[in-house]
């Protein structure tokens, strides 16, 4: 039961972290004509900044709600990021788990920004979850002792016509050090 418990709060974890499966990065490919979305790269980082902060402000609140209403998180992620994040909500609604707390991150690096990546964005982050507690339906936290408080991402933003922000496209584990 208790490595039952271990890995459903692990699941928990990689959906409150955000983790899409690797891969999900935008789906158009950047041409040789395609033209830059920002200026600079100093505008570019600073509008990944702020889709970023949203997206987790959403994601926090979805999973605060206990999952439910995970459709808010369409406002700040394309279908491919919701459809991964639902399952995580999901579980969440049928384990009648919440969280407490919000999510934090540092250290955002461009990867690929303005001038050659056309319609979308490439960032390395450190996102901190260390604020957050996942709670039971009792109260009792489920969060492992030995949870990784600290995980470097690659994010993938890119940019919509309906919307005026970036969308989070793609998020996944980067193991490529100096981030967190």
């Amino acid at each position: 039961m208790r490595t039952g418990r271990l890995i459903l709060a692990v699941a928990m974890l990689l959906a409150l972290a955000g983790c899409a499966p690797a891969g999900q990065h935008a789906a158009s490919s950047p041409t040789a004509r395609a033209t830059p979305i920002f200026a600079s790269d100093a505008e570019a980082l600073a509008a990944a900044e702020k889709a970023y902060a949203a997206y987790l402000k959403v994601s926090d609140q979805i999973l605060k709600d206990g999952g439910n209403d995970p459709d808010r998180l369409l406002a700040v992620a394309t279908m491919s990021v919701y459809k991964a994040e639902a399952v995580g909500y999901a579980s969440a609604r049928e384990k009648k788990w919440r969280s407490t707390g919000g999510s934090q991150f540092s250290n955002m690096t461009l990867q690929d920004g303005a001038a050659e990546s056309g319609p979308s964005v490439i960032a390395h982050v450190c996102t901190d979850i260390s604020a957050v507690d996942v709670l039971d339906a009792r109260g009792i936290s489920v969060v492992s002792p030995d949870r990784s408080d600290r995980t470097a991402f690659e994010i993938s933003f890119v940019k919509s016509a309906a919307h005026a922000a970036l969308l989070v496209s793609g998020k996944s584990v980067w193991d490529g050090g100096g981030v967190c």
